[in-house]
């Protein structure tokens, strides 16, 4: 960084002046401290205090200096894209009573997009982005299972398969001649998961409801929309807290069966989440409470083949996801602001499916491998070990679908998610789906 001073002697020095320091931030609040040396070989070090970033990244802060003239003042400038823009203002304590009007510019050395003390830090701060994948996805895998089951389904004939949308006439149950022309389901799953690692540890659960309505009107095509409804409860054992969510999702669905074998789909939606959470005072013991909102959107493609043998049916996919959540700025029960933050998450997938028919039942088995491609990175404050920021793992599901009388049909399933360093979870769900 440059800049200019203005003592006797000399007037209106000017001079470049290499800062390096550490922030670490608390929410919209941070403190800091570093090393600096000029040209003329000075040197010492510097506290900030009583830091403050806004929603729109502006930053401010207190500057104590220690060299051979202890030096007070401040800085503001602003924060973007990983470099702050400063402008100093420091003066000496004492003779020679030098002022001094610095700025420039400085870069993130830190890989990781969120730096926290897990320990001070708002639930939902961390929870969020480790979070994302889940929260998604137990929206989008049922949205892309329903399309793709659909689809295949015209493509093979006149059957209701049990997951309620795929026709399927090589066996098994014989539900007419004629096509769908529209139809209703609803959905619900629990969620059990756990991050066990040390620093950002946390457990609990989610419950999801959706329901949908979907109709075909041109042949090898659907359209529809679902509304959905989360809720989870979150124990925050970093922060000796605790989570609780509420959401609403609305998300329209497309697809279209590009030959007897092949379909594309994709979905997109947006969901209103709300929190209500605390932590506990590392300190005083009291407890910090706080009830945040936040906007998330996603999207998904996805290619699917199918094709079946006897009674056995195979089934494959391919797909992408975009995810990104929002959440606004707020201020905490103790005062502290929390400006607005965004968490993203991309990742494609690819998986198979089996599954072999006899009467009115079809049980089936699957695995899917995920990995993200973009997502938020975790780093915590302190010298111990650090979130590994794992981008992959594997999800395998069984479970058995019904195949009943005058269109109803049914799907009860177990899904489990493996080898994501630190974390695991299962899934239990189970539609339901009438035809018309």
């Amino acid at each position: 960084m440059s800049g200019s001073g203005i003592c006797t002697p000399p007037p209106n020095e000017t001079a470049n002046t290499n800062l390096t320091f550490t922030i670490t931030q608390n929410g919209g609040n941070f403190t800091g401290s570093g090393t600096f040396l000029d040209v003329d070989s000075d040197s010492g070090t510097f506290q900030f205090t009583s830091g403050i970033v806004d929603d729109s990244g502006n930053v401010s802060a207190n500057v104590d200096v220690q060299s051979d003239v202890d030096q007070t003042g401040s800085f503001s400038g602003t924060f973007s894209g990983g470099t702050l823009s400063l402008l100093f203002n420091i003066s000496d304590i004492g003779p020679p009573n030098c002022n001094f009007i610095l700025n420039g510019t400085f870069t993130r050395t830190s890989a990781a997009d969120l730096v926290v003390d897990p320990e001070i830090t708002p639930s939902n701060v961390l929870t969020a982005p480790i979070l994302l994948n889940n929260q998604v996805k137990a929206i989008t895998s049922d949205l892309n299972t329903r399309i793709g089951d659909v689809l295949r389904g015209i493509g093979f004939g006149p059957r209701l398969t049990a997951s309620g949308l795929m026709w399927q006439g090589q066996s098994g149950l014989n539900a007419g001649d004629r096509a769908v022309n529209y139809g209703i389901w609803g959905s619900y799953s629990y969620a059990d998961f756990e991050n066990d690692f040390v620093s950002t540890a946390f457990d609990g659960s989610r419950h999801n409801f959706l329901a949908g309505f979907d109709f075909s009107p041109w042949e090898n095509t659907i359209f529809g929309v679902a509304l959905g409804y989360e809720m989870s409860d979150i124990d925050t054992r970093f922060n000796r807290g605790n989570e609780q969510t509420d959401g609403y999702t609305v998300a329209p669905y497309a697809g279209m069966l590009l030959s007897d074998n092949w379909s594309v789909d994709a979905s997109v939606g947006y969901s209103r989440v709300d929190y209500d959470q605390f932590r506990t005072d590392p300190v005083f013991g009291t407890r910090i409470t706080s009830s945040p909102s936040a906007d998330r959107w996603f999207g998904t493609l996805n290619v699917n083949g199918f094709t079946s043998w006897k009674n056995w049916i195979f089934g494959g996919r391919i797909g992408i996801l975009h995810a990104r959540n929002i959440q606004e700025s707020f201020t905490e029960s103790d005062g502290t602001f929390i400006p607005e933050f965004t968490n993203k998450l991309g990742q494609w997938n690819v998986g198979g499916d089996v599954a072999y028919s006899f009467d009115q039942f079809e049980p089936f088995a699957r695995v899917i491998y995920e990995r993200d491609f973009s997502m938020t990175e975790i780093a915590v404050t302190g010298g111990g070990p650090q979130p590994s920021n794992d981008n992959d793992n594997f999800v395998f599901g069984a479970g058995i679908r019904y195949f009943g009388s005058n269109g109803l049909t049914g799907n009860l399933e177990w899904n489990k998610r493996v080898d994501r360093d630190d974390f695991d979870e299962d899934i239990f769900s189970l539609t339901v789906r009438m035809d018309f």
